[in-house]
């Protein structure tokens, strides 16, 4: 009968290591004040330095996702916020950190308890600065600096808007529009669907290149 070899030192020195290669999980909060402007702060002294994000953090071992984004929101900015949902979720990997630092990173969208409260940085040691910035602001920023915007930040714009524009085509398709090929091939990569469909529709000269004879406002809440 053959006995089992007991595992080499090295390789039980390996096995945490193994687990610590795995993603680690975390929270951005996406909250909005009165005027619709979401909360960004700049980070300091960690991955994404210098750039502009959403406050987040690391989940808890046993804790529960949108606890972590309510108690993150109040740690980081002091405000207090409810009605935490999750919104999307994002795949993240630093290539350009020493150690390659790679997140899954959970989208969380909340209110603001008091629409009224001011934020402040209670976390001076990671954040430098703070703004709200409207959807627009934050589009334009990622149309011509993406590199202002933390990676993840990134990562969900550009993802929800490839979202919205197979949803659009697939809806363009079976509105029976002639020419939805020419259009996907020549505005595939192109950037005016980030602010926003309805914003598109209502240049005339792109309903021309659609041979769309009706503003198509049914497909506009469709894909927006």
């Amino acid at each position: 009968m053959n006995r089992s070899k007991a595992p080499s030192t090295a390789a039980a020195a390996s096995a945490p290591a193994q687990a610590d290669d795995r993603p680690r999980v975390g929270t951005c909060v996406i909250t909005l004040n009165e005027d619709g402007k979401v909360l960004l702060l700049k980070r300091k002294g960690s991955h994404g330095d210098g750039t502009w994000g959403t406050p987040g953090s690391l989940i808890d071992s046993g804790e529960d996702h949108l606890a972590s984004a309510v108690r993150e929101m109040k740690k980081a900015t002091g405000l207090i916020v409810a009605n935490a949902k999750l919104l999307d979720a994002t795949h993240d990997v630093f290539v350009s950190s020493p150690d390659k630092k790679e997140y899954i990173s959970l989208w969380i969208t909340a209110t603001m308890t008091d629409p009224k409260a001011k934020p402040i940085i209670m976390e001076p040691d990671n954040y430098t600065a703070m703004a709200w910035k409207s959807k627009r602001e934050i589009i334009g920023m990622y149309r011509t600096n993406p590199n202002d915007l933390f990676l993840p930040l990134r990562h969900l714009i550009g993802q929800r808007a490839n979202c919205r524009m197979y949803v659009l085509l697939s809806i363009l398709r079976l509105y029976g529009l002639s020419k939805v090929i020419t259009f996907e091939a020549n505005y595939r990569h192109a950037t005016w669907w980030f602010e926003g469909i309805d914003y598109a529709f209502a240049e005339k000269s792109l309903l021309r290149v659609l041979h769309c004879r009706t503003q198509p406002h049914f497909v506009i809440r469709l894909a927006t």
